[in-house]
């Protein structure tokens, strides 16, 4: 699919690495820090409500940036919402 889109080696790679970091502390990176706060006991549980909790915001989060997109017209508000800031904006919207 990217080969279409990006004909060098280097930018390929490099986007490989960024959803592999990505995908690594979505995956296993809460699992780590629950390990070294939260004893055996409480892993199963506490694991599972991080992982309920992702779900949802991964459901939900692209409708209300859409609703959010929708009624201001631009992405501006979508972004601060989720970055948390009001001066960052992606030098698109």
């Amino acid at each position: 699919m990217l080969g279409g889109v990006v004909d060098r080696m280097d930018v390929r790679v490099a986007g490989c690495i960024v959803v592999g970091l990505g995908v690594g502390n979505t995956v296993s990176l809460p699992g780590l820090l629950v390990g070294r706060e939260f004893s055996r006991a409480q892993f199963a549980s506490v694991v599972s409500l991080i992982t309920a909790t992702n779900q949802v915001a991964f459901a939900f989060t692209p409708a209300l940036m859409g609703i959010l997109r929708d009624a201001t017209g631009s992405y501006g508000a979508a972004w601060r919402s989720v970055s948390g800031s009001t001066r960052w904006r992606p030098a698109w919207s």
